[in-house]
């Protein structure tokens, strides 16, 4: 027979499991936070560690080891590490230990899910590139591959008619390796639905609201318009559990053209015509502004729709040009944080065109964001957004 005190313990046990369970089922649900006085934000990574690392660090977040010092700050990465750079896994691992320490200073660091993110998962892998396969490899790699070879040429044996039937001869297996380089094992099973990658990603939330702002990677479009934040991130995270049984309805969610990953409209649509739109959405979440990622700038943080729209994929990696740059939030005043410097960020007005300047000065290379300039003057001072978004649109530059 039991004694009571091993009852009791044994009672406290299960209490505080489920306690544990249900904690950590809140947070990993928790999208809404409020009262925040920092915020810090950053876009699309693409696989460039060094430009990530610096920018953190020109933003008072970690120190020259990698390790956070931003104390109470909460730091808002809008998706899109993966793809087009080497570094996605040496990436991936810093934020994972950076999450956690952040959260010790009392902290937080969101890493919100991209369009990129899913499509490593699906399987969508147009834009990987050699190196992030090959930072994958071990020992066992070559050994991996020969397997996974045999069992593709077991499927074709038991799927495929005689006459699709290929020769599995030494140039149809050095044709497959170059299809199926050494890593690209390791990579699939990363990111798969249990992998160390795809698990990860999938704890995290696709979007969040700060005070009275509301964060994502791609945008909202109409289909998505009235649909609450639990409900877009429970449709995302659902979607990404089932990878591998995509059902047409999970499928919609991650590559629906109007959907949190995708939506491109905010950031390029001509502002008449999607204004209504947004006032529906920042009325339906109550808020004020919308942080986007997903679409590139011309190499700088860029509000639109009067500040209602902020822009945040600058073009940070190497692929578009090293533009590194953070929205920062201080007390609900707005900065660009650009090559170390600290700029005000106007929403519109001939203020727009002087920060825009600045931020010119500043950047090594800033042809593109020259000719955004003298589109804005063409279209006269003070700015008059509809007449610069005519301007730009004829252009082709946006």
């Amino acid at each position: 027979m039991k004694s009571a005190g091993n009852k009791n313990s044994s009672s406290l046990i299960i209490l505080l499991t489920l306690f544990v369970l249900f904690t950590n089922i809140h947070l990993s649900a928790r999208d809404s936070w409020d009262d925040v006085t920092r915020i810090v934000a950053i876009g699309d990574i693409h696989g460039d560690y060094t430009q990530m690392f610096s920018l953190l660090k020109s933003t008072g977040l970690i120190d020259k080891s990698g390790n956070w010092i931003g104390g109470t700050t909460h730091l808002v990465q809008t998706g899109d590490i993966p793809d087009r750079g080497p570094d996605t896994a040496k990436i991936i691992t810093f934020f994972m230990r950076l999450e956690k320490q952040a959260r010790r200073k009392g902290g937080y660091v969101h890493m919100l899910i991209g369009n990129h993110e899913a499509m490593n998962m699906i399987g969508d892998l147009r834009y990987v590139i050699p190196e992030e396969y090959a930072a994958l490899k071990t020992r066992k790699s070559a050994q991996l591959r020969d397997r996974y070879y045999a069992g593709s040429i077991q499927w074709m044996k038991a799927n495929l008619p005689p006459e699709s039937m290929p020769v599995f001869d030494e140039a149809h297996r050095a044709q497959w390796d170059l299809k199926y380089p050494l890593g690209y094992v390791e990579h699939r099973r990363a990111w798969s639905a249990n992998g160390e990658f795809g698990s990860w990603v999938a704890k995290h939330n696709a979007v969040i609201r700060i005070n009275n702002i509301l964060f994502m990677h791609g945008g909202l479009g109409p289909a998505f318009a009235e649909t609450s934040l639990k409900q877009l991130n429970s449709s995302v995270l659902q979607a990404l559990q089932d990878v591998g049984s995509i059902t047409t309805t999970s499928k919609t969610v991650l590559e629906h053209e109007e959907g949190p990953l995708w939506y491109r409209g905010l950031a390029q649509h001509e502002q008449q015509s999607e204004r209504a739109h947004l006032d529906s959405l920042l009325q339906a979440h109550q808020v004020q502004h919308l942080v986007l990622g997903h679409t590139v700038t011309e190499g700088s943080i860029k509000p639109r729709f009067k500040g209602a729209v902020i822009l945040i994929d600058t073009g940070m990696s190497a692929h578009y040009g090293s533009h590194a740059a953070a929205l920062l939030i201080e007390d609900n005043n707005f900065f660009a944080v650009q090559r170390g410097q600290k700029i005000p960020l106007p929403f519109s007005g001939d203020a727009l065109i002087a920060y825009y300047e600045a931020v010119a000065a500043l950047e090594p290379d800033s042809a593109r964001l020259d000719r955004y300039i003298a589109t804005l003057k063409q279209a006269g001072v003070p700015v008059v957004e509809e007449e610069v978004n005519k301007v730009v649109e004829k252009a082709g530059i946006q």
